[in-house]
């Protein structure tokens, strides 16, 4: 079954960012229940029970941001999702804008080896703008954990802008 989407507009940037935040410090691997709770949230949401773990074997990033946007009140077509270029292919690519434009709030997508193919790597959620060099983000599965993280604008292939209130 797929997911039931929570409808647009209702959640704000600032309300994403801030579930995101509050998970940080999470770790996988000390969570008492198998997986990540993330991949167990996203299981439960879309009947693919292969999400929920291990966490060391399902790269869970993609579905945390999933679980922010959701747990924030914002739908984004092409999410929830436990891939990155699914979120892009399946209608994310309708809220890109320029890399160069980062805010709080965005999706950025990161491509580590720029393989020939175009699939993306890795998501995060800005919590700050572009500042000449990066930007500041949230995200899961660094390290099978929520962190905050410094990014430059090397790796990043996409940058997407929910439709918040």
């Amino acid at each position: 079954p797929e997911p039931t989407p929570t409808p647009t507009g209702q959640g704000t940037a600032e309300a994403v960012v801030n579930a995101a935040l509050g998970e940080v410090g999470y770790y996988a691997p000390d969570d008492p229940e198998p997986g990540s709770k993330y991949g167990r949230w996203y299981a439960s949401v879309s009947g693919e029970d292969w999400c929920a773990g291990p966490s060391w074997e399902i790269w869970w990033c993609e579905m945390f941001v999933s679980w922010a946007l959701d747990a924030g009140g914002v739908y984004m077509e092409g999410s929830p999702t436990q891939n990155t270029n699914l979120a892009y292919n399946n209608g994310g690519w309708k809220y890109e804008v320029d890399k160069y434009d980062v805010q709080y709030g965005d999706i950025v997508q990161f491509d580590w080896d720029w393989d020939a193919e175009g699939y993306t790597d890795h998501v995060g959620i800005a919590t700050g703008s572009f500042d000449g060099y990066g930007f500041t983000t949230v995200e899961g599965n660094v390290g099978n954990a929520v962190v905050t993280m410094y990014r430059d604008m090397g790796n990043v292939a996409h940058v997407l802008r929910p439709d918040y209130a």
